[in-house]
């Protein structure tokens, strides 16, 4: 019976010894970087990133860690503003017939991926109640379609589904 018991102390021991996660400790976000290269060796750094491992060699010393994505940020503005879009369907396939309401002024809507690249541009002359956008050449996924006035305020954001 004593020995069942140590055998079993053992083995939680070792079971527990081995079963360490990895501690990431996210603290900093990035404010610059850069990149290098040679014939043979090429090198990104991020200022302020995230250091998840130290390495050292007779040379110094390396932290690795995660680089920061380089994004476009399309800003959202909360205000009433009188235009009213509906599309239809959403999620799409081909594509979305969009209903406008309030608009009495010339509109671009613009069709954007979630990486900020615009993959869509359709103007609307003011008075005009629809517009049809086509998604048969573009990829699953989340798309955002911006309404922008002629002055190139925005007065609309809503996000469109497409899928197959």
């Amino acid at each position: 019976m004593k020995t069942r018991h140590t055998v079993l102390v053992l083995l939680v021991m070792l079971l527990t010894w081995s079963a360490r996660a990895q501690h990431i400790d996210p603290s900093v976000i990035s404010s610059g970087g850069g990149f290098a290269e040679s014939e043979r060796v090429s090198v990104s750094w991020t200022i302020g990133q995230t250091a998840v491992d130290l390495r050292k060699a007779h040379f110094g010393s390396i932290s690795e860690g995660f680089q920061q994505a380089f994004l476009t940020v399309i800003p959202i503005r909360e205000r009433s503003i009188p235009l009213s879009l509906n599309l239809y369907p959403n999620p799409a396939r081909t594509s979305v017939l969009v209903t406008m309401d309030g608009i009495e002024d010339d509109i671009t809507l613009v069709l954007y991926t979630l990486l900020g690249e615009a993959v869509q541009r359709q103007q609307v002359r003011g008075g005009d109640k629809h517009a049809r956008l086509s998604f048969q050449n573009l990829p699953n996924g989340l798309y955002l379609l911006v309404a922008f006035s002629g002055s190139g305020e925005q007065l609309a954001l809503y996000k469109i589904v497409k899928a197959d």
